[in-house]
């Protein structure tokens, strides 16, 4: 099943290929809970690029409703652990992230 590849489809590659070298770059940091959080927010970033690229391009009803709850969990995170010290979770871990040199991923 190859295919030439499409504009929807380049989208959906670019989604998660903008931060794998942020995800690579984490698991080189050596305190595993670090390196886990600091994979883990681009790892999800890409999958909410992902989900921007199937309501741009999709057609399917379905796939564009889990592409469009895609995007909630992570405001429903930064949102519950508010006001713990950092101002805000993301803003916390990638203070821990940023101090062992792993760059912030865009658009955040």
């Amino acid at each position: 099943m190859h295919h030439e590849m499409d504009q929807a489809h380049m989208d959906l590659m670019a989604g998660m290929n903008e931060t794998n070298n942020q995800m690579m770059a984490s698991m080189m940091v050596e305190d595993i809970d670090v390196a886990f959080v600091c994979s883990m927010i681009p790892h999800h970033q890409g999958a909410i690029n992902m989900a921007k690229a199937e309501l741009a391009h999709g057609d399917n009803q379905w796939a564009k409703d889990m592409a469009d709850g895609s995007r909630r969990p992570g405001l429903c995170f930064a949102a519950r652990h508010a006001g713990r010290g950092c101002g805000s979770a993301f803003a916390c871990h990638w203070g821990r992230c940023r101090s062992r040199g792993i760059a912030r991923p865009r658009p955040w």
